[in-house]
C-alpha cells in the first residue's frame, strides 16, 4: 500500500511501494509517518505547527503516538506542544477518526469553526463538511469538553462507547440529523489503536462490536 508524503518531505521506494519516512518536528521522538494513502505536509511554522492534507480516500497517518484516519477532503492544522505532543489540531475541512494516547493531565485542542474541545486520551470522530449546516463529533470512547465558541457555554462528553453530538452554525449543540454511528466504526478503531500498538479502551456492550465498516478496512504494512 502506498503511504506517501509531498512537498517538504519525501519517501523511497522500496518494493514498488512509496515508504514515508518519519517527519520529524523539533523533538527527535515526534515524527509524522503516514501509513496509507497520500499525505501533503503543506507548510512547517516554526517546527512545531504545520498544515496537513489527505487527497486519497481512508488516508491514515500518525502523529507521535496519536493516530488518523481521514477521507481525501481532510485538511487541519497540527501543533506540537515543548514536550513533543500533539497540543491542538484545528480541523479545516473533511473529516478524521481519531485515537489519541491516554496522558496524565493532559489535553489536545480540538479547534472547529463554532467551538473549541479539550480531548483526554480519547477515541473521537469529527466531521466538518460544509455541504451540511453543523459539525458532528463522536466521542468513541474517553473524554471530550466542549466549549461554545459564542456564549463560553460547556458541553461535557464521557463515555465508554460513543456519544455523539452535533454543532450548528450558531454554536448551539443539537442532536444529528442523521443515523448513529455516521462515517466511522468499530473495527477502524481497533485498526487506528493497533497502529501505535495500543488496543481501544471501551466497554463494549454485549462484548462485542456493534458498527463493522460495510468495506474492507486498509491494510497497513
Amino acid at each position: 500500500m502506498c503511504g506517501c508524503v509531498s512537498r517538504r518531505q519525501f519517501g523511497f521506494l522500496l518494493g514498488g511501494a512509496m515508504i514515508a519516512p518519519h517527519l520529524s518536528f523539533a523533538q527527535d521522538n515526534t515524527a509524522i509517518r503516514a501509513l496509507h494513502g497520500t499525505l501533503d505536509i503543506d507548510s512547517f511554522k516554526g517546527k512545531k505547527a504545520a498544515r496537513l492534507s489527505a487527497s486519497t480516500a481512508k488516508t491514515i497517518f500518525t502523529v507521535g503516538e496519536d493516530a488518523f484516519l481521514t477521507d481525501d477532503a481532510f485538511t487541519a492544522d497540527v501543533e506540537m506542544d515543548d514536550e513533543g505532543l500533539l497540543a491542538s489540531v484545528r480541523l479545516l475541512s473533511g473529516q478524521a477518526l481519531a485515537v489519541l494516547k491516554p496522558l496524565d493531565g493532559r489535553n489536545t485542542k480540538l479547534l472547529l469553526p463554532n467551538a473549541t474541545g479539550s480531548i483526554r486520551g480519547t477515541g473521537f470522530y469529527v466531521n466538518a463538511d460544509v455541504s451540511r449546516p453543523h459539525n458532528y463529533i463522536c466521542c468513541c470512547y474517553g473524554h471530550i469538553s466542549f466549549q461554545d465558541a459564542t456564549d463560553g457555554s460547556k458541553q461535557e462528553f464521557k463515555t465508554s462507547y460513543h456519544n455523539a453530538t452535533a454543532i450548528n452554525e450558531k454554536g448551539d449543540f443539537v442532536t444529528p440529523d442523521f443515523g448513529f454511528p455516521y462515517g466511522h466504526y468499530d473495527d477502524e478503531l481497533v485498526l487506528l489503536e493497533s497502529t501505535v500498538g495500543r488496543k481501544p479502551h471501551w466497554q463494549l456492550p454485549d462484548d462485542k462490536m456493534h458498527f463493522l465498516s460495510p468495506t474492507a478496512l486498509p491494510v497497513i504494512g
